[in-house]
């Protein structure tokens, strides 16, 4: 997949850390705007959809906090 490609690159170039804290942050504000969904109520499937999100952000912050140190 070339966006994920993309993206190790952007992590393995970010001497500073400076894209790494910017990347985190946004994945953060995604991550609260699906809790806020699902803790006001959704129907059952959009819920699952919701939690799946939840999982994969949860993932790639992550991946983004570990990947090259």
């Amino acid at each position: 997949m070339q966006t994920g490609l993309d993206l190790e690159r952007l992590l393995q170039q970010d001497v500073d850390g400076s894209f790494r804290q910017r990347l985190v942050l946004l994945i953060e504000s995604y991550e609260e705007t699906v809790w806020q969904q699902m803790r006001e109520g959704l129907p059952q499937e959009r819920y699952q959809t919701m939690k799946l999100v939840a999982q994969a952000l949860a993932a790639a912050k992550t991946i983004a906090l570990n990947a090259y140190p």
